[in-house]
C-alpha cells in the first residue's frame, strides 16, 4: 500500500510538471531563439511550443496527475483574481463557452498550418504566430472555464474498465 502512495505522488509530481509547462510552453517559445540553433531547429522547436505544445502537455498532465493536480492549479488562479478556492459545478453556460474556446484553440493551429499554402501573404500570414498564441490561450482557458465535468470527462479517456457480457 506505501509503494502505492510513492507511486500516485510520483504521477502527481510529473503531471503536475506537465500542467506547469502547459502553462509556460508559449513564453518558452520565445525564448528558443536565444539558444543558438539552427534556424530549423528553432522554428520546429517554436512550433512545437506554440501550436501542439500545450495541448498535448495538457492531455498528458491530467492523465498522470488527475482531477487533484488540476484542481491546485485552478485554486492558486482564484486566489491570484481573488476568487474563493474549492470546486464549482460549471454551469451550462459556462461549459459550453469552455468547450467552444477549447475548439477554437485546436482549429486555429490546423488552420492556421494550411492558411500559409493557400496564401502567401497578408494579415493571417504576417500575424500567425500572435494567432496560434491567441489560440493557445484560449484552449487553456476553455479547460479552466468547463470545469471539473471537463477534466473528469478528459481523464476517463484515459481510465481502463472492465466490460461486463
Amino acid at each position: 500500500m506505501e509503494k502505492e502512495n510513492n507511486v500516485k505522488g510520483w504521477k502527481y509530481k510529473f503531471g503536475m510538471f506537465f500542467l506547469i509547462l502547459m502553462i509556460i510552453s508559449p513564453g518558452v517559445a520565445l525564448l528558443i531563439p536565444m539558444l543558438g540553433f539552427s534556424d530549423t531547429i528553432t522554428l520546429s522547436l517554436q512550433g512545437f511550443f506554440f501550436i501542439g505544445g500545450p495541448e498535448v502537455f495538457m492531455i498528458v498532465g491530467i492523465a498522470l496527475a488527475g482531477k487533484e493536480a488540476l484542481t491546485t492549479i485552478k485554486n492558486g488562479a482564484k486566489k491570484i483574481i481573488g476568487m474563493p478556492p474549492g470546486e464549482y459545478a460549471a454551469g451550462e453556460q459556462q461549459y459550453r463557452l469552455g468547450l467552444t474556446f477549447i475548439f477554437i484553440g485546436m482549429v486555429i493551429p490546423f488552420v492556421m498550418s494550411y492558411l500559409p499554402v493557400l496564401i502567401n501573404n497578408g494579415f493571417f500570414v504576417e500575424q500567425d504566430l500572435w494567432i496560434n498564441l491567441s489560440g493557445d490561450i484560449l484552449f487553456v482557458l476553455g479547460v479552466f472555464i468547463a470545469g471539473e465535468q471537463f477534466t473528469s470527462k478528459l481523464k476517463s479517456l484515459f481510465t481502463w474498465d472492465r466490460w461486463e457480457v
